[in-house]
């Protein structure tokens, strides 16, 4: 039976490959397209999540949050402005997290630590906000794709 650690990393691969092909494939005018000009690109999702998984590893790796910075998050998105550059730093920030995850000690699991939304928490709901949240945002993209006519490539996990 696979550790929490060992489960979390292989699911935090797992859907960032899902994210990754569903970004692909949609065609490039439609990644920087915004549904009804007030929804979120699909360029943006990844991005977010590029940076979200960073985020967590850092987390984990400190075991503490870093304080957020909007004017950060800014920046980052920036920087990686392209479906390519954006890709590929999701890519690097996902392995960075898987190995950070599978690092994580069991000993600290339960340690405290403050999460996004302002409550307290445990470094166990940081092992598992990247995988949600890439989930969540995946949905997203198949939406996306659902407005502009694609009305099959989700199903082809």
């Amino acid at each position: 039976m696979p550790t929490i650690q060992e489960l979390f990393a292989q699911l935090v691969r797992q859907e960032a490959d899902h994210l990754i092909r569903h970004a692909e494939a949609t065609p490039p005018d439609k990644q920087i397209w915004s549904p009804l000009d007030k929804g979120r690109t699909v360029l943006d999702l990844v991005q977010e999540c590029a940076y979200m998984n960073g985020f967590a590893a850092k987390t984990l790796v400190d075991r503490r949050q870093p304080e957020w910075s909007q004017v950060e998050f800014d920046r980052f998105r920036a920087e990686f402005n392209t479906m390519e550059k954006a890709l590929a730093r999701l890519r690097t920030e996902t392995e960075s997290l898987a190995q950070a995850i599978l690092a994580f000690p069991t000993e600290h699991l339960n340690d405290p630590v403050q999460l996004p939304w302002g409550v307290n928490g445990t470094l166990t709901v940081w092992i598992t906000i990247p995988y949600w949240n890439m989930c969540y945002h995946l949905g997203q993209v198949c939406y996306v794709q659902t407005l502009y006519g694609d009305q099959g490539y989700y199903y082809g996990f």
